[in-house]
């Protein structure tokens, strides 16, 4: 598919939305202040309850040295596991090393190294299941649910290098537990002086320092391993993930950016609306982040849901907050993934949360889409054919 056509191939996928909004022709967003508010204590004890599950406790390789060792060995049990394990995989689109064996070895490696090489393979598994080796594809959805949680002792290491010794007297309560965990970093339940229940989010030990060189060895493995077909443009993917990463490890720049939003959909917080947790300052920095407690499932399990007026609601919501972040905002919350939107429907809200792969796009961009989107909504095939280019 070529550059034009496939512009105008999403241009005319929003037509009918940018019908329903009108009124998205300029690009300035209105701001204005939002507060937090007490969160009641039966909720998120149910909400505890509810969310809690047994998450693998590893350390994480942080050193240079260590991650080398790490990779190298996740490549060595590999290719003895293709050398005297099944053959099975090839017959399934697979080349190479790839079994079921050496697939699930790769995933569960993925899970402990964490950093980049996790996030090369949740990028991965967001592919068309066609397109990638059966044994492969199957192996890949855990690296969206399953990675390791860090030590007690490395996750004490992070909180006194960013809040100092006492670090614990910042909080009322810190469970050290946390109730999810995912390629740069997991997630704890807290409580400030303050009696408000937050979410806090401590990066893994070594993540931001690692980026090129993991990248480069996931590369290798996978190019080695002949994982995947040549059409699949692995360089693209690594460039993508590279780029991410690298924004994501900036606490700072996504606490910016979840405030921005915050601002932005200040008139639409609450009922029938949206949600986008307060940022907590005081008990943020480069390497934790933390935010007020929302209620919420991933929107992908609404796909279950029997009451049709709901999914209808939170679709309306999502497909016309693409729109406005586009055209109006231009900042775009880019991650791709489902729970990164929770509905909650005690309270007919979907939260916005995890602002690390936000982008901004300029003014000249955005404008010159938007007439493309345009041409295409009043189907005047001469203007497609000039913006396109």
């Amino acid at each position: 598919m070529t550059m034009l056509s496939r512009h105008s191939y999403q241009a005319l996928r929003l037509r009918p939305w940018l019908r329903r909004y009108p009124h998205i022709r300029t690009f300035s967003a209105s701001s204005s202040g939002g507060g937090g508010k007490k969160v009641d204590e039966d909720i998120l004890q149910k909400k505890s309850r509810r969310i809690r599950r047994k998450l693998e406790e590893k350390e994480v390789p942080s050193s240079a040295f260590a991650r080398m060792v790490g990779f190298g060995g996740m490549a060595a049990k590999m290719a003895f596991q293709s050398s005297f394990g099944s053959s099975k995989g090839a017959a399934d689109g697979g080349g190479g090393w790839m079994s079921e064996a050496v697939a699930e070895t790769f995933a569960e490696e993925l899970c402990r190294m964490r950093g980049a090489a996790l996030k090369i393979g949740q990028i991965l598994s967001l592919q068309d299941s066609q397109t990638l080796p059966a044994p492969l594809a199957k192996a890949l959805e855990r690296v969206r649910t399953e990675a390791n949680v860090m030590p007690k002792w490395q996750l004490e290491e992070v909180m006194k290098e960013n809040f100092g010794e006492n670090w614990r007297e910042k909080f009322k309560v810190f469970d050290e537990e946390p109730f999810a965990a995912a390629s740069i970093g997991q997630v704890h339940e807290a409580e400030t002086h303050e009696g408000e229940k937050v979410a806090v989010k401590v990066q893994y030990p070594g993540v931001a320092r690692g980026i090129d060189a993991d990248m480069a060895n996931v590369e290798r493995i996978i190019q080695l391993g002949g994982f995947l077909p040549k059409g699949l443009f692995l360089d693209r993917i690594i460039k993508t993930a590279k780029e991410e990463l690298s924004l994501e490890c900036d606490y700072l720049r996504e606490a910016k950016n979840q405030m921005a939003f915050r601002d932005m959909l200040a008139k639409e917080l609450g009922e029938g609306g949206y949600g986008v947790p307060r940022v907590h300052e005081n008990l943020t920095s480069a390497q934790v982040l933390t935010s007020d407690w929302v209620e919420g499932e991933p929107v992908d399990l609404l796909a279950n849901d029997s009451d049709q007026k709901i999914r209808d609601s939170v679709s309306d919501r999502m497909l016309g907050l693409v729109l406005r972040e586009l055209f109006q905002f231009r900042l775009v919350q880019s991650d791709p993934n489902w729970s990164n939107f929770l509905y909650d429907k005690d309270t007919d809200t979907l939260h916005l949360i995890d602002f690390g792969a936000t982008n901004e796009y300029p003014s000249k961009f955005v404008e010159q889409y938007l007439q493309l989107v345009w041409a295409c909504a009043d189907k005047d095939r001469n203007a497609i054919l000039r913006h396109s280019k």
